[in-house]
């Protein structure tokens, strides 16, 4: 009889299948507070799913994409019983559907596709999916890359806006992303690191990747966490204080406090929830070193940056050849080895760098989904990896040959 009640987050009809469990209500049912601590205890805040809520009973132990989506119904549900606490699962489904699809990221199923009429759980299981690895692109998944959404954390508190009768749901997902990754930004912008955790960071972002790539300006803005509700402010605080005790090579509390004071965050609380992180990572460690090495992209920076450097040197005569034909384009590449393109010479170099990959078969690669996320790496590493190009005084041929 107990196997009836197993649920296989990977087999089809897994959503269904979680309504129709008997799960134990707790404190965190009612309790927003209680409710968000229980995300973060269990990894959901930051993106790493370590753990699932007691008494699932799960066939086999499950993947890091798995526990996501087990927390993610699991959030979703528990959360809808906050404002609508004698509707159904069924009610709730239906209302998630309509959220993901103001949102604009409602995925159809196959059969949906074709026409036919989509079954809400089928159709939800497919967005959820689409969600956990998103602008997964052509590009990425060639070099086989499933990086989990960290910033899915995010849907959840959208979720509970919507809820509440937020009317403009599509605008509050959008600052919540850009304020949080400008709070990230401001903490360990200048940190060494920061560059190797970008591509990991824009890669699960929804508006980012449009936003702010091409506009580095807009992160100066200056940000206050009071501007929003208790929640947000407490998972924007919590999910910049993981990625700097983790990431950080030697985190300093001062820096840390001095951040707090430019974004407005009472020192005691801060206070509190650095010691807190700090407590959580000492019991946490082991699986974030064996499971999650790399967290924020360092060790994707790197494979991506060895994937480029090999496209780069295998069409190193041929791209030079049209980098010479496009003497702007050379100027600009050349002047960003040393100083800080605006946004308007920033938008020239990806224009003519697609043009140029429009006719190097190899480099087209870089037009395909995904691909146009990987831009402000090509232009770092084309100067690097194709140094004559940029030698003003370079000799091309031998003096009376």
């Amino acid at each position: 009889m107990q196997g009836f009640l197993l649920m296989n987050p990977s087999s089809a009809g897994w959503i269904k299948k979680f309504g129709s469990l008997p799960l134990t209500k707790t404190a965190s049912n009612t309790d927003a507070v209680l409710w968000y601590e229980d995300m973060a205890h269990w990894g959901m805040v930051y993106g790493i799913p370590w753990d699932v809520p007691p008494g699932l009973d799960l066939p086999h132990e499950p993947t890091a994409d798995e526990r996501c989506k087990v927390l993610m119904i699991y959030g979703f549900w528990t959360s809808y019983q906050f404002v609508h606490p004698t509707n159904n699962f069924d009610q709730m489904v239906r209302s998630l559907m309509e959220f993901y699809t103001v949102l604009g990221q409602d995925k159809k199923t196959m059969l949906g596709r074709l026409g036919f009429a989509n079954d809400p759980y089928s159709q939800l299981e497919t967005t959820l999916e689409s969600r956990i690895f998103p602008n997964q692109g052509f590009v990425l998944g060639a070099l086989g890359q499933s990086i989990i959404n960290i910033w899915l954390f995010q849907d959840m508190l959208a979720w509970i806006a919507y809820l509440e009768g937020n009317k403009n749901i599509l605008e509050y997902r959008k600052e919540l992303e850009i304020t949080c990754f400008g709070l990230l930004h401001q903490l360990m912008g200048s940190l060494g690191v920061w560059e190797k955790m970008k591509p990991q960071l824009i890669h699960g972002t929804q508006f980012i990747a449009q936003e702010l790539l091409l506009d580095q300006e807009s992160l100066q803005t200056s940000i206050s966490v009071k501007d929003h509700t208790p929640i947000a402010a407490r998972y924007m605080v919590d999910f910049c204080l993981f990625a700097y005790l983790t990431q950080a090579k030697k985190p300093q509390w001062t820096q840390v406090h001095l951040w707090g004071s430019q974004t407005d965050i009472d020192p005691a609380y801060l206070s509190e929830r650095y010691n807190g992180q700090i407590k959580w990572l000492e019991n946490h460690r082991g699986f974030i070193d064996d499971g999650w090495e790399g967290l924020f992209g360092v060790q994707f920076y790197d494979r991506i940056k060895e994937w480029i450097q090999k496209l780069i040197l295998r069409n190193s005569k041929r791209l030079i050849k049209e980098l010479e034909g496009s003497g702007e384009l050379l100027v600009l590449l050349s002047k960003s080895t040393h100083k800080e393109l605006d946004v308007k010479e920033r938008k020239k170099v990806q224009e003519q760098l697609l043009d140029i990959f429009k006719s190097i078969p190899s480099l087209a690669i870089f037009l395909l989904p995904g691909g146009a996320l990987l831009l402000p790496l090509v232009v770092k590493l084309i100067p690097k990896m194709l140094p004559s190009a940029f030698d003003e005084n370079r000799i091309d041929k031998e003096p009376n040959g």
